[in-house]
């Protein structure tokens, strides 16, 4: 195992309120072991108008997570960003990366810092589950393929994060 596989979060969520937590892979085995949970709260009068605020927690695993079901996905290697687009807001979630270089061979005064690319990100929607499953993942026009926008899936749900998911990746 390659120390950046050691730095792995499994990904849970829960749907009432909707959350996604973020749990180091070794965490669960700690019994003093915390993870991230990241939630949205909308000050507005409906779901999708208003000020989004953006709520992290840090919670312990032995208390917390059992509000939370696994994700059946492969573990993670952390958050590259949040974003509040077309009345919903997105987490990206990075789910492949590439060594590139450590920068201590490129300056020896630098500390050992390893520095990875980008290659696949997955999104999750902090206020809908329907990003979540394993089989609208691998449909047509899903975030793993590559879709020209208006591209729709079998259950004519469009993926609206698809060019910053392609972005990200590149």
């Amino acid at each position: 195992m390659s120390a950046i596989d050691g730095k792995r979060f499994f990904v849970y969520v829960s749907n009432r309120p909707r959350a996604i937590a973020l749990v180091p892979a070794h965490a669960l085995s700690d019994t003093n072991g915390t993870f991230l949970s990241v939630r949205i709260r909308r000050d507005g009068p409906s779901d999708t108008n208003g000020d989004v605020k953006v709520e992290v927690n840090v919670e312990r695993v032995d208390s917390a997570l059992r509000y939370y079901s696994p994700l059946d996905i492969d573990a993670v290697y952390g958050c590259a960003g949040i974003l509040d687009y077309q009345g919903d807001t997105y987490m990206f979630l990075i789910t492949r990366c590439q060594y590139v270089c450590n920068l201590a061979e490129l300056n020896p005064r630098q500390p050992s810092k390893p520095v990875f690319r980008v290659v696949q990100v997955m999104t999750l929607s902090l206020t809908d589950s329907i990003f979540d499953s394993q089989a609208y993942r691998r449909m047509p026009g899903a975030m793993y393929d590559e879709v020209t926008q208006g591209d729709m899936d079998i259950y004519g749900i469009t993926n609206p994060c698809t060019q910053m998911t392609n972005f990200l990746e590149n």
